[in-house]
């Protein structure tokens, strides 16, 4: 999907599979010894890095749901499509943003997390706090239009 966010320093245990067989094996990752970050910093640096992940994983979950309904606006009774277009970036002056937004604005801002070494800033924290917002908003109206979708297009079924 996407590059996963970098991890905190300490003892983690990796599973190797192949030919049938697993075998557990201890990996230690050690703190890189250029810096000076405390491990409460770097802690809460990949806390929200992951809360962007997640968050961006979420939004491409339900786009991959909306792909597969294939459904045009005329087909959902009573509910517009807007914000639920594949465009990216949200065109200027759009009210609404869409999964694609979404999903993107979240990467782009764990990439900006994991390129830093120190603790995130406070503007940083209240972008997370947006993605997080904007993020609830466009899922909950994903949840509404999902369940406003004809049945025959949730099962993929041409319509009679």
């Amino acid at each position: 999907m996407y590059a996963f966010p970098g991890g905190v320093p300490g003892q983690y245990s990796v599973c190797l599979t192949g030919n049938g067989r697993s075998t557990p094996q201890p990996l230690i990752v050690r703190m890189d010894p250029r810096v000076k970050s405390s491990a409460a910093d770097l802690e809460q640096l990949f806390a929200l890095s992951m809360e962007m992940y997640d968050g961006a994983a979420a939004a491409n979950a339900a786009l991959e749901e909306l792909h597969k309904l294939g459904v045009k606006a005329p087909e959902i009774e009573g509910e517009a499509t807007e914000g639920f277009e594949y465009s990216f970036p949200r065109p200027i002056g759009a009210a609404n943003e869409t999964l694609n937004s979404i999903s993107h604005s979240m990467l782009s801002l764990m990439n900006i997390l994991q390129a830093a070494d120190v603790a995130p800033t406070e503007q940083l924290a209240t972008a997370a706090a947006d993605r997080r917002r904007a993020l609830d908003d466009v899922l909950a109206r994903w949840r509404k239009l999902e369940g406003r979708t004809p049945s025959s297009a949730r099962r993929g079924d041409s319509p009679r």
